[in-house]
């Protein structure tokens, strides 16, 4: 079936495939136009609400930490409870172990300052 009757020689006849195939890339255009303006609202104005939201999920998880139950053993001879796990706090140090030039001989002098000045002492005394 054709969709252009031929009028005059120099007409081009268009199959209904062509049409079709215009449908389908009217389609997929229009699809993708939908999509590109719904990521343009979602990440351009919409930015501050999605950004406080993630900040508000991240406060909840950093305030909900329990404190565990402890947990007890008991002798089966005396009946005295013996602590297995229990909550306890712990403080972590640590040092960035990332030194430029400077602060490594800072650190070598005011060792050397602190090891050395007792002996000093010592030997003067």
């Amino acid at each position: 079936m054709y969709l252009a009757v031929e009028k005059n020689r120099h007409d081009l006849i268009i199959p209904d495939s062509n049409k079709r195939l215009g449908v389908v890339f009217v389609v997929v255009l229009l699809a993708t136009v939908i999509c590109v303006v719904k990521l343009f609202i979602l990440m351009v104005i919409q930015h501050d609400f999605y950004s406080a939201l993630a900040a508000n999920s991240q406060e909840v998880f950093s305030k909900l930490s329990p404190d565990r139950g402890s947990v007890y053993i008991q002798d089966s001879r005396t009946g005295e409870e013996y602590p297995l796990a229990i909550n306890r706090d712990f403080f972590m140090v640590f040092e960035e172990m990332t030194l430029n030039e400077s602060v490594l001989l800072h650190k070598i002098e005011a060792l050397e300052d602190a090891l050395l000045s007792p002996v000093l002492l010592v030997i003067l005394a």
